[in-house]
């Protein structure tokens, strides 16, 4: 008769599991409060503490209890002993699952959830206090607390053949190496004696069974596989989500106490975390952790790497913010910790901006991880070893996470999503290897392990799992525990090797788009609208500062300046600026906002206000330049435009404000028009015709309106917020109905209201002409009240093009208007920044935007996407949208030469003014003053502020037409030197200087930052 080893050992592992427990103590004599000293939990003072003795009460969401008690912990030889606090909750999602803090006579021990539930204690006696938190959505759960007591040797035989069992599992039952293994196996079971699981000689006989299970199966009969698998202990805490921010501070704490609980108990556990953010809450929460932490950092266990100051989104922030993530990362991790950082580490985001690579290559960073592109609904990507080219050809070796599950016994190999939260398991040990790509270059992959997203981290059952499969079992690779800097070293190295001797090279040339999630350029609008501008607000301050600062007006405020980048940084945070978070968290987030603008508004006028008294000027106002271009304008006083010629770059201009006599703007019916176009409505409020009188062009078709706007069912199958599925467009409702209309006459610029009613929504649109401004801008007001629906603007137009451009971070993307395979298919909603052209080869009509990110393309249109009103996590993720401006910006020949980023800059960074106050000890400034002067034909200077040293002045330009060319930059203030640095703003090289102008060349996209002492 043919014997069923596997069920043996399934019983077997079932029987050592309930035989280690040899003493089980429930329930403990536990007190709680809901009252309690937030400040200082061992203030009994603030407490109200009642028995606890009921462990099925249900308990409220978001609400914090203390919990106290306690017990004395006596041993017997052979023994561990935990005290267990238990929910026994499945089937809801760790990350909002109950956790707590625990601490035992009073000091710190470790965090407590789901998969945390026991604590290993030494003999003694215990007064335990644990603070403790419900859950971020409503349901019940019981919470035990108990002490348990566990032999020893049972509890390390239970380890033992459970991995071998989890091993059998992922072979084919017909597999040699199933059948070869299943002998040796059953000997090891029958060596056991459960006849009296209390005698001498059940514990000899496990003795004697772990011996056998070495010499026989773990040292001889494993290791035939040649592939090695690196563990790296990591917990995913996402800064905000489920929960706000004053909970990831305490999930931190929780996670971090754990894996320093590990640490103690298992010396070759290494751990890594890349959120330098998190570690600065730390620092002011809980210092004695942090100064612990600090200790493990040395001993090299405690692994610091990632670079990024948060796992920021990188579609949607701005090239300058992209830079402060790693200046404020990397610095904070060399201040506090003297860690180098060596990788960027971005698991969770939601697609790769095509200049990443040169941002990271100047930041000193040369290695990029994620797992998210795993997730690709469409296509899976080629490699996961590859070189990532940015657009300027700076390279990145890359690794892909391929961490996923393997059940070979019902055909599943590996699954679609691969996993940054990873289990030590056979499964996705197997789904590790089998999902790599590039096995014929490298034997060597990694996964990270530990719970997370909503942190955990790893756990001691994960460790002692890994124990096991370092050998190398049956159908898996070897493992071993390793830091992530470790991995990719040998991993590099193996890549390199293979390349050579395969005579292949996997490269990537493009952005890494990910295939899903596409609705996160839109979601929650405001948080976008408050992005956008608060990075051109905090750029504003620091050119201003810089100014009066080196005018010996005023002194740099850089700890200020500090604070609220760091405020910005985190809110771009991947599911924070996505719109993929709770309520809670953007109610915060409004808040943060609001003091951010306060501090730079007033920042900007002050410096304003300082320039204005030390000009020599009898004129009325002085109108600055914020932009690296000198640029016409305007400026709305008083319900009045008034139009400003030829302000200088990052500079001054005084003028006395009136409307312009020689240039009008008229407008009859559902017509406007200027010296430049003439627009026209139909009965609905689309633009029919919009004509360039210079080109003698029409841009719109016969009978296919631009300016159309229509609504989309918005039901994806999953991720409401997140996600926009590729069926969205089926069921389309074109918001059609008749328009009201009034003319509108604001002085230099006049228009047309136009207002629509669709179902409950209310959308007013104000579309301007400007008497010399040869740019149509178009003010939108929504008042949305529809769920489950997407609001999107298109633009059909009167002539075809190949490519549209899409502006991105320092630089700009060729797009497919139309798809020629399933790559370009997949992008039919993409990400934009502040503008996208569409050209022919002698005109074009470029799209500019205030706070827009998200575009559609689909049969050769674009579309805007105003809106996606989805309601999970966040139900009122669109019932207020922010009023937004896009603007038409037609032109003759490509965006190269017709001014469309300077136009784009304006719209952005428009002009500021104020009222010119006398003084009798000004500087005497003439009235019209470019404190920066850049002197090229496509290169841009966006940044200027005061060096991270204090020590000089820095300026950070980019090349944005892909063009080689030698600028020009002349400031005004005198200095002695300049050095061209990197974006870390190390000096790298001395720049020439001639006629108080620094000379510098530049290549296609390349980004330049210079330090002017």
């Amino acid at each position: 008769m043919k014997l069923n080893i596997e069920e043996k050992l399934s019983t077997t592992v079932d029987a050592l599991s309930r035989f280690s427990v040899r003493k089980y103590i429930f329930p403990l004599e536990v007190k709680y409060s809901e009252k309690f000293n937030e400040k200082d939990f061992f203030d009994e003072s603030s407490c109200d503490y009642m028995d606890f003795n009921k462990p099925w009460t249900i308990f409220e969401e978001n609400k914090f209890i203390l919990f106290k008690a306690s017990f004395d912990v006596k041993k017997e030889e052979n023994q561990n002993a935990y005290l267990c606090i238990d929910t026994f909750i499945n089937g809801v999602a760790s990350t909002i699952r109950p956790q707590g803090l625990l601490y035992l006579n009073k000091k710190l021990i470790q965090g407590i959830d789901i998969n945390h539930s026991e604590v290993l204690l030494d003999d003694g006696h215990y007064e335990m206090l644990l603070h403790f938190y419900t859950h971020s959505f409503s349901f019940s759960f019981p919470l035990y607390f108990s002490l348990k007591y566990k032999d020893k040797t049972v509890e390390q035989t239970y380890f033992d053949f459970e991995t071998i069992l989890e091993s059998l599992q992922m072979l084919e039952k017909d597999d040699s190496r199933y059948l070869s293994s299943l002998p040796i196996i059953d000997k090891a079971m029958n060596i056991l004696d459960f006849r009296d699981v209390n005698s001498p000689s059940f514990f000899d006989s496990l003795l004697r069974s772990r011996k056998f299970l070495k010499e026989e199966f773990f040292s001889s009969f494993c290791g035939k596989q040649d592939n090695i698998i690196n563990c790296i202990g990591h917990s995913h805490i996402d800064v905000a989500w489920l929960w706000d921010l004053n909970q990831t501070r305490l999930k931190s704490q929780r996670t971090f106490s754990t894996v320093l609980n590990l640490m103690d108990r298992y010396k070759d556990f290494k751990y890594l975390h890349t959120t330098p953010q998190l570690f600065e809450y730390l620092s002011k929460d809980n210092p004695s952790l942090f100064s612990r932490i600090k200790e493990r950092v040395k001993e090299g266990r405690f692994e610091l790497d990632g670079s990024m100051w948060v796992e920021a989104d990188c579609n949607l922030t701005s090239g300058e913010s992209l830079v402060r993530q790693f200046l404020y990362g990397i610095n904070y991790f060399k201040k506090e910790f003297d860690v180098d950082c060596s990788c960027l580490f971005l698991p969770d985001v939601f697609g790769y901006s095509a200049q990443l690579p040169q941002i990271m290559k100047k930041c000193g960073i040369n290695r990029f991880v994620t797992a998210k592109i795993g997730w690709n609904d469409t296509n899976r990507f080629p490699y996961d070893s590859f070189d990532w080219i940015g657009i300027d050809g700076s390279s990145v070796f890359t690794y892909l996470i391929s961490t996923c599950d393997a059940n070979p016994r019902i055909g599943v190999n590996d699954t679609t999503y691969t996993n940054y939260v990873g289990v030590i398991s056979a499964s996705q040990l197997l789904g590790t290897w089998n999902r790599y790509q590039q096995k014929d270059i490298n034997n060597l992959t990694f996964t990270v392990f530990g719970y997370g997203d909503g942190g955990g981290g790893p756990t001691k059952e994960m460790l002692e799992r890994e124990k096991r499969f370092s050998y190398g079992l049956p159908g898996l690779g070897k493992t071993r525990l390793s830091s992530l800097r470790e991995t990719l070293d040998e991993i590099e190295f193996n890549f390199r090797k293979g390349c050579k001797k395969t005579n292949s090279h996997p490269c990537w040339n493009n952005e890494l788009y990910f295939e899903y999630h596409r609705g996160t350029y839109t979601s929650v609008p405001r948080i976008k609208k408050n992005n956008r501008y608060a990075e051109f607000a905090l750029s504003n301050v620091e050119l201003f500062s810089t100014i009066v600062k080196e005018l010996g007006l005023a002194s740099y405020p850089k700890k200020e300046l500090d604070i609220q980048w760091k405020i910005l940084l985190q809110n771009q945070f991947h599911d924070i600026l996505p719109g993929s978070s709770i309520e809670k968290v953007y109610l915060d987030s409004d808040v943060q906002f609001k003091h951010l603008f306060d501090f730079t508004s007033a920042s900007i006028f002050s410096s304003l206000d300082l320039l204005g008294k030390n000009v020599k000027t009898k004129k009325e106002y002085l109108v600055f330049n914020p932009n690296g271009v000198a640029c016409d304008g305007f400026l709305y006083k008083d319900n009045k435009c008034f139009e400003v010629k030829g302000v200088p770059s990052f500079g001054f201009k005084c003028v006395n404000l009136k409307e312009n006599d020689k240039n009008k703007v008229w407008v009859k019916d559902k017509e406007i028009e200027n010296q430049f176009f003439i627009l026209k409505l139909n009965d609905k409020g689309e633009i029919i015709s919009l004509f360039d009188k210079r080109l003698n062009k029409e841009f719109v078709k016969n009978n296919d309106p631009i300016n159309r706007f229509s609504s989309f069912e918005d039901m994806p199958f999953q991720y409401d917020n997140w996600e926009l599925t590729p069926y969205y467009y089926e069921k389309e409702y074109k918001i059609d109905s008749l328009a009201s209309f009034s003319i509108l006459d604001e002085g230099d610029r006049k228009g047309i209201q136009i207002r629509r009613k669709y179902l409950s929504s209310t959308l007013i649109q104000n579309i301007y002409l400007y008497s010399s401004l040869d740019r149509i801008d178009v003010v939108n007001e929504i008042d949305w009240h529809e769920k489950r629906q997407l609001l999107k603007i298109f633009f059909p137009l009167n002539f075809d093009c190949e490519y549209a451009q899409f502006d991105i971070q320092f630089g700009n993307l060729s797009r497919k208007m139309k798809p020629r395979n399933s790559f370009e298919e997949a992008k039919y909603e993409v990400y934009g920044q502040k503008w996208v052209d569409m050209s022919s080869s002698d005109f074009g009509l470029a799209i500019l935007n205030d706070c827009k990110y998200g575009y559609g393309i689909k049969d050769g249109v674009l579309s805007l996407t105003v809106l996606k009103s989805g309601s999970y996590p966040y139900e009122g993720a669109s019932d207020y949208v922010p009023s937004f401006t896009y603007s038409l910006y037609p032109h003759q020949f490509n965006y190269q030469k017709s001014k469309v980023i300077e136009q784009a800059y304006t719209l952005n960074r428009p002009l500021i003014y104020s009222k010119i106050k006398t003084s009798s000890n000004s500087l005497s400034l003439n009235e019209e003053v470019s404190f920066f002067k850049i002197y090229s034909n496509g290169t841009y200077l966006e940044t200027i502020k005061q060096s991270e040293d204090g020590k000089g002045i820095i300026c950070r330009l980019y090349e944005g037409h892909n063009q080689r060319e030698n600028i020009l930059i002349r400031p005004y203030f005198p200095f002695k030197k300049a050095y061209l640095c990197n974006l870390m703003e190390k000096e790298i090289k001395e720049l020439p200087i001639s006629d108080n102008k620094i000379e510098l060349s530049m290549s296609n996209f390349e980004i330049a930052t210079i330090k002017i002492i």
